[in-house]
C-alpha cells in the first residue's frame, strides 16, 4: 500500500462507508521513518486511543496485523508487517507518562506481549469503565450509539485484517474504533465520579496490566475441549483424538485455523458413528468436497485409531470434589453477591467470579475472619469486591441471618 496525498493524509471518500459523516482522515504508516516521527509526536501526548486488529479467523496462529492509534487531534493507522513494532512501541506502551485508552483490551494486551514482548502500562479499558457503570450494552458499537447517536457497522468484524491492500471501506471501520473512545473515557469517568467507583476501575485496570499471553483453556484441553466429546464411548473417542491430532498437524501445514479444515460438528459426528467402511466414511462427509479429497486418510485414521485413549488428568485445576457444605457455602456466598449486585445495578460476576468464589471455599478462607491481603493472594479478589461481599456478610449478621 502506498502512502495517502502529499499532506500524509489517507482520507475516506465521503460516502463510501457507513462513517461518512465523521472525520476519519488518519495517517498512514508503512516505514520506519514515517514511524519515528508519529511516536515523536505522541511522546508529548497526554493520553492516546489505541486498537489492534488480528487474523486469528484466517491463520493458524494469531498475530497483530493491523495498529490503530487516535490522539486528540490526529489518528494513525500503522501497518505492523513494514515496521519493527516491539522496538519501536515499547517505548510509548510502557510509558507511565501516556494513558492509553482501550475497548475490552485483555486480548490485545496479551497479543502485544505474545508478538512484540510490550508490557502496556497506564492502560484504560473503557468496557470495564462501562461495566462498573452499570451499562447493559457493553460492545463499543453498543457505547458509542448510546452516547454519541452514532450506528457502527459490523461488517468487518470478521475481516482478514492480514490482506493487503486494505479497502478505504475497512480502513474507515479500523479507524472508528478509535475515533470516539478518549471521549468515551470522559463521558464513563463522569459517570464513576458520580457513582463513587473511580476506586474500582483502578484496581481493575491495574491488574489488567499484569496479564500476559497464555494458551487458552481449548489449546491446554486439547480434543477434551469439544463440547459433547465427554458423550462419546471409549472408541469414539479415541477416532475423535486421532482426528484432532491430523486437524491440528493440517491447519498448521496449511496455515488456517482447525475449523477451516474440518468444524468440531462434522469431527465429533464421525466420531460418533465409528464408520464401519470407507463409503460409510463418505456418506458421512459428502457435503464437504476438502474432506472427500482426504477420504483415504481419514478412513487410515479411524481403522488404526486405538480401542481407547488413557484419560488425562485435568491440566486445568485438578482439584478434589466439593463437600455438600462446602457447595453449601458457595450457595451462600452466591446469593450474598446477587444481593449486592442488584442493589448497585452491576452484574454479580462483577463482584467475584464462580472460580474466585470456589476458591475462598476451598482455601477455607473467612471473608470477615482472613485479611484482605490473605483473601486477595488467595482468591485473586481485588480490595473493592472483598470489601463489598464484607459488607454483604455484616448486613447479614445485622438482620440475624446465619452465615
Amino acid at each position: 500500500m502506498t502512502s495517502g496525498p502529499e499532506d500524509g493524509i489517507d482520507r475516506i471518500p465521503a460516502g463510501s462507508s457507513d462513517y461518512s459523516k465523521l472525520d476519519l482522515s488518519f495517517i498512514w504508516i508503512d516505514s520506519d521513518s514515517a514511524c519515528e516521527i508519529m511516536l515523536e509526536e505522541i511522546d508529548r501526548e497526554p493520553r492516546i486511543a489505541l486498537d489492534l486488529e488480528g487474523s486469528s479467523l484466517y491463520h493458524y496462529r494469531d498475530r497483530i496485523s493491523l495498529i490503530q492509534i487516535a490522539t486528540q487531534t490526529r489518528k494513525y493507522v500503522i501497518d505492523p508487517f513494514s515496521l519493527d513494532v516491539g522496538s519501536s512501541f515499547k517505548r510509548i506502551l510502557e510509558a507511565d507518562s501516556i494513558i492509553k485508552v482501550l475497548h475490552g483490551c485483555e486480548h490485545d494486551v496479551r497479543s502485544l506481549d505474545r508478538d512484540y514482548g510490550i508490557h502496556i502500562r497506564n492502560l484504560y479499558d473503557t468496557k470495564v469503565a462501562a461495566e462498573l457503570c452499570g451499562m447493559t450494552s457493553l460492545s463499543l458499537a453498543g457505547l458509542v450509539e448510546h452516547f454519541f447517536g452514532v450506528h457502527i457497522s459490523k461488517k468487518y468484524q470478521t475481516h482478514d485484517w492480514s490482506a493487503r491492500p486494505i479497502t478505504p471501506q475497512a480502513l474507515a471501520y479500523a479507524v472508528c474504533d478509535t475515533h470516539f473512545l478518549l471521549e468515551l473515557k470522559d463521558l464513563l469517568d463522569s459517570k464513576l465520579l458520580e457513582l463513587g467507583r473511580t476506586d474500582w476501575v483502578s484496581e481493575e485496570l491495574r491488574q489488567l496490566e499484569m496479564l500476559r499471553y497464555k494458551p487458552s483453556r481449548n489449546q491446554m484441553l486439547g480434543f477434551r475441549s469439544m463440547q459433547g466429546v465427554h458423550l462419546l464411548g471409549e472408541k469414539s473417542v479415541a477416532i475423535a483424538h486421532a482426528l484432532w491430532e491430523w486437524r491440528e498437524k493440517t491447519a498448521e501445514m496449511r496455515d488456517v485455523p482447525p475449523f477451516r479444515v474440518m468444524s468440531n460438528e462434522v469431527l465429533l459426528k464421525i466420531a460418533a458413528e465409528k464408520p464401519r467402511s470407507i463409503h460409510h466414511l463418505k456418506i458421512t462427509i459428502s457435503n464437504n468436497r476438502r474432506l472427500i479429497q482426504e477420504l483415504h486418510t481419514l478412513w487410515t485414521l479411524i481403522t488404526q485409531a486405538p480401542d481407547r485413549v488413557p484419560r488425562e488428568p485435568d491440566v486445568l485445576n485438578g482439584c478434589r470434589r466439593l463437600s455438600a457444605s462446602e457447595q453449601q457455602k458457595i450457595k451462600q456466598i452466591k446469593d450474598r453477591r446477587t444481593a449486592i449486585a442488584d442493589e448497585l445495578g452491576i452484574n454479580p460476576a462483577l463482584i467475584a467470579s464462580r472460580e474466585a468464589i470456589e476458591r475462598l471455599v476451598r482455601l477455607n478462607l473467612s471473608l470477615d475472619g482472613n485479611s484482605i491481603e490473605d483473601i486477595r493472594s488467595g482468591t485473586g479478589l481485588r480490595q473493592w469486591q472483598i470489601q463489598l461481599l464484607r459488607r454483604g456478610v455484616l448486613s447479614e449478621k445485622g438482620s440475624g441471618k446465619r452465615l
